[in-house]
Order: C-alpha cells, then sequence, then structure tokens
C-alpha cells in the first residue's frame, strides 16, 4: 500500500506520485484527458472504513501533491468522496475530463474526514491564468496543446458549474500542483493547503538542523526553471545554501539554464551523464545513485 503509517503519532502519509504518478502509468497510455484521480479517492475511502472498524487510529493525513499522471482537478477523487455529474438528459458522467464539457448537473453530499487532512504542496502554480499548473506540467503528463487547450476550457466550464451551486467563490486562490487535485479539496471542503516549504520546516523538522550539518545531500528527477516554483529541492537549497560548506544535487538530469543559477557552494551531479541515454540511465538508476556516491565521497572534505 503505497502510504506510511505513524501508529504513535497517529499520522498517515501518502504521496499521491505513488498512487497516480508518472511512474505507475507507462509512457504509451499517458492521455490525461482518459485518466483519473479516482484511486486517491478510492484510497481516502479505505482509511475512513478501516478507522470506523477501529483497525488504526488516525488524526492527521498528509497527501504530498505533486508528480501526478492526471489532470482532472481532483473530480475523479471527488466521485468517491461524494460527487456526481450528470449531463444534459439527466445521465450520471463517468468522471474522466473527456466528459467534462457535458456537465450540466453537479449533485454533491461530502463524506466527511474523521481526521485532519492537509495537502501538501511543491509549487505554487495557480489552477488557471497566468502560469498555471495545466500548461507548465501538462507536456510532461502527455497533454499536447490542443489537450491543454480543452482541459482549460473544461475546468472553466466545471467552475461555473461549481458557482451556480455556491460550491466556490474565489477561484483565483485555486491550486493547479497535481493536476488540480489541491484545487478539489478548497472546493469541496474549505481545505487550504500547505507549503512544503512549511511542511519541511515544521513538521519535518528540517529547519532544526540548519546550523547542526556541514553538507547537504538532496536531488530530484529534474532540475530546471520548474524547480523554482517552490518544490522541494529549491526549498532545502534556500534553507541551507548559506549555513553549510556544500550542497550536492543529485538529479537524473540538469538543464544549463538550471546549473547557471546554482549558489556557488552547490555541487550538482547528473546521472545521465554516467550512461549513454536516458533510457540506459532510468534502467540502471542503482548504479548510477552508486556513481554519484562516489562522486561526492571525493568531494569531502573530512
Amino acid at each position: 500500500c503505497p502510504i506510511l503509517y505513524s501508529e504513535n503519532r497517529k499520522e498517515i502519509y501518502i504521496e499521491s506520485a505513488l498512487v497516480l504518478g508518472l511512474k505507475v502509468v507507462p509512457i504509451t497510455l499517458r492521455n490525461p484527458l482518459k485518466l483519473t484521480s479516482k484511486g486517491l479517492g478510492e484510497l481516502l475511502v479505505k482509511i475512513i472504513r478501516d478507522i470506523k472498524r477501529g483497525l488504526i487510529q488516525v488524526e492527521k493525513v498528509f497527501i504530498g501533491i505533486g508528480g501526478t499522471a492526471t489532470i482532472d482537478m481532483g473530480i475523479g477523487m471527488m466521485s468517491e468522496l461524494g460527487l456526481k455529474l450528470f449531463d444534459s438528459e439527466n445521465k450520471e458522467i463517468t468522471m474522466l475530463p473527456e466528459n467534462f464539457l457535458n456537465i450540466q448537473e453537479v449533485r454533491y453530499e461530502p463524506i466527511n474526514f474523521p481526521f485532519n487532512l492537509i495537502s501538501i504542496l511543491d509549487v505554487t502554480n495557480p489552477l488557471l491564468g497566468q502560469n498555471n499548473g495545466i500548461e507548465i506540467y501538462g507536456r510532461q503528463k502527455g497533454a499536447d496543446e490542443k489537450m491543454v487547450f480543452q482541459l482549460i476550457k473544461s475546468f472553466n466550464h466545471l467552475i461555473k458549474s461549481f458557482e451556480y451551486k455556491n460550491l466556490i467563490r474565489n477561484t483565483e486562490s485555486l491550486s493547479g500542483a497535481g493536476g488540480g487535485i489541491p484545487a478539489a479539496f478548497q472546493i469541496f471542503y474549505k481545505m487550504s493547503p500547505c507549503s512544503s516549504s512549511s511542511f519541511l520546516k515544521r513538521n519535518l523538522g528540517f529547519g532544526d538542523y540548519v546550523n547542526k550539518v556541514d553538507y547537504l545531500l538532496t536531488g530530484e528527477g529534474a532540475y530546471d526553471y520548474q524547480s523554482s516554483f517552490g518544490k522541494g529541492v529549491s526549498v532545502l537549497l534556500d534553507l541551507f545554501q548559506s549555513k553549510v560548506e556544500k550542497i550536492f544535487l543529485v538529479c537524473g538530469r540538469i538543464n544549463d539554464e538550471g546549473i547557471a543559477k546554482l549558489p556557488q557552494n552547490v555541487y550538482p551531479i547528473e546521472i545521465s551523464k554516467y550512461f549513454s541515454s536516458q533510457n540506459e540511465a532510468i534502467n540502471n538508476y542503482k548504479n548510477g545513485l552508486n556513481k554519484a556516491c562516489q562522486e561526492i565521497i571525493g568531494q569531502l572534505n573530512f
């Protein structure tokens, strides 16, 4: 099961990328118009049922939002949490983005959570408007220009339907992270997301180590212009860059623009440089990480 459960703290941690992310959807099946976040809703419902059955005790559920293959505004997830959508003939619509423009009626009977749910965002892109999450991250999820246009049009149609039902008032604050999943929590549960910066500093306690370490090792799949939108790695760079002797940034790939903007004490390691192709690097990532560790050892001043 793609969750981490702390029995002592009565907390559950979910990484959305492990439930419906790019890593679990083959490239040949990446079509955001035909993919749904329903699996995340099913997981939340299972947690609710297990709590009611007395199998677990949970006070907080944290969901890390990012790396999803879906762009459905969390509507698939909400199909498991009391939301139903209908067309002009009063027929229930299958909640896939390709069908959103056919929605004429919204019915919502909320399923309440017996715990505090906190969504953690590592980017600040809005759902719609300038630098929206659909345009910025859509292409890496398999959306071409035509799909991006259809998704934006569909989300605007959805929002108008929700406004008509008085489910939403402020659309400007809706998040575009993870294909819009946090927007569903904002609309249907009036739940404000938590930034990765706040989560890393407070909940995970990274702020307590700022003056206690000499070296930092961090990284992500790809380091590029998107990383500066508030992703976890950029938070750690900002937090530690003036406090440690050196930061080792290990990534699958790092573009030239990203390298040029790194602080002077950051030592970038691009794993793909050890291999002849990206596919070879992915298939042999363990070997690549081992090579990166050897390179780090050579840079340490003990």
